[in-house]
């Protein structure tokens, strides 16, 4: 085997080059292994469940704006035959004004049937201005604190970076 022989000027900036290719990846390792980067990917984590909440949130939100809707829809023909006979006994063209609010609220006395619309308009609009609403809010104000601990996590790991430098 040989001996390679370089100029000895030569030989001193491969020492320089290797000095320096040592402090850069001892750099890098140092931005890879800071407290602050583990904190990002853990963040980002958080903010990727936040967002998947937040679709969640809204679906539901969604879903209980539909079943309103249909229940106000199903709503509007028992409550428009109430009228209409309310309309006819006022003017006296119904002999049996109890038949007459019997058959428009589905067979049930009329003082029923008005609780049990009242009733289940409460749940229904309890159910959509409560629950649907309530995670959504929730996930907002998450979405929100996870962002801003996310920038200021990034912001500490650059200025440490850049102090590094």
């Amino acid at each position: 085997m040989r001996a390679i022989r370089a100029d000895k000027s030569a030989q001193l900036r491969l020492l320089d080059l290797q000095t320096v290719d040592t402090t850069l990846a001892q750099l890098d390792h140092r931005r890879q292994t800071l407290p602050q980067h583990a904190a990002i990917t853990r963040l980002q984590t958080q903010r990727a469940a936040l967002a998947s909440d937040l679709v969640a949130a809204e679906t539901t939100i969604s879903d209980l704006e539909l079943e309103q809707t249909k229940a106000e829809t199903d709503l509007e023909p028992v409550a428009s035959g109430l009228s209409r006979n309310q309309v006819r006994i006022s003017n006296g063209t119904v002999a049996d004004p109890e038949g007459a609010l019997l058959d428009a609220g589905g067979g049930q006395p009329p003082q029923e049937t008005d609780q049990r619309s009242r009733g289940r308009r409460a749940r229904r609009d309890g159910a959509t201005g409560g629950r649907g609403r309530q995670s959504g809010d929730r996930c907002g104000l998450e979405w929100t604190q996870v962002d801003d601990d996310l920038v200021e996590t990034v912001a500490e790991r650059d200025r440490q970076l850049d102090g590094a430098r």
